[in-house]
């Protein structure tokens, strides 16, 4: 039976710049580290799990999901392999510094819940993410009370996305996500509540070219409640299936539509 020392060795590898890194070969062994590391906070102060190698794991699903943490430093991780990073910071409560900044996420399909619930986060940028292999992007920043900005998100290639319903529901002070007129829905089937209680919400750009696909089940409850949102282009043109649910998609917000009788999106 391997005692500690030696377990802890075999853990430990050394890179060019001469620098110990951890090696977990599976997402539950980093798991455990993730929960023993909460002993390390101390108030605001980062910790630093820039020594942990991740390339044995392509699954992070619920990595630091409740935990405690304020600030998490993993900004150096090789996130290049990764495929799905579901609930990855999921109902972190205390959340309120992560620099993702640099990841590289172009294979990484599953960002459902990234964040969902971090209601102290304050501001992420994740303007240079490759999101070109992203399916699912439902509840990423769901209920991320005090999310002022994601960074300008504009050149995401969303053109797989199926799911982007919540995605940034009760997202209260974000103002300016960018211009959003290239975004590709083409693929899109759910995007109930998409923009839902973005009440401070200014600007998305022209959005009349969005392709909404024929499958697309709900729109419902869109811009429900975006009350700083006025304009976003003539939704008009938009080519929807006219048994696709617009329920209450303009309620209590800025712009001047409505769902008409037959189901259609006219101008007010």
């Amino acid at each position: 039976m391997k005692n500690l020392k030696q377990y802890i060795e075999e853990k430990l590898v050394v890179n060019k710049n001469y620098r110990k890194l951890i090696t977990p070969n599976s997402r539950e062994e980093l798991r455990n580290i993730v929960i023993e590391r909460q002993e390390d906070i101390h108030g605001d102060d980062p910790v630093d799990f820039n020594d942990i190698d991740i390339n044995n794991i392509d699954n992070l699903e619920h990595l630091f999901y409740k935990t405690k943490y304020t600030n998490i430093d993993v900004s150096m991780w090789d996130t290049s392999h990764v495929e799905s990073m579901e609930f990855l910071f999921g109902r972190c409560d205390n959340l309120k510094y992560v620099d993702i900044s640099d990841w590289n996420v172009e294979k990484c399909s599953q960002f459902n819940g990234m964040f969902y619930n971090c209601g102290k986060l304050t501001r992420l940028d994740l303007s240079k993410w490759n999101m070109s292999s992203a399916t699912d992007l439902r509840t990423m920043f769901f209920y991320c009370t005090d999310l002022e900005s994601v960074g300008d998100i504009s050149n995401w290639d969303i053109r797989k996305v199926q799911l982007i319903h919540t995605m940034f529901c009760m997202c209260e002070n974000i103002e300016d996500l960018g211009n959003l007129k290239n975004w590709k829905f083409g693929n899109v089937v759910n995007g109930y509540e998409l923009f839902q209680g973005c009440k401070n919400l200014k600007h998305i750009g022209d959005i009349s070219s969005w392709d909404i696909s024929y499958n697309c089940a709900t729109i419902g409850h869109m811009f429900y409640n975006c009350e700083n949102l006025t304009d976003v282009g003539d939704l008009t043109k938009w080519k929807i299936n006219p048994i696709t649910d617009k329920e209450d998609m303009f309620k209590n917000s800025g712009l001047k539509f409505k769902i008409s009788p037959t189901n259609k999106i006219v101008k007010i």
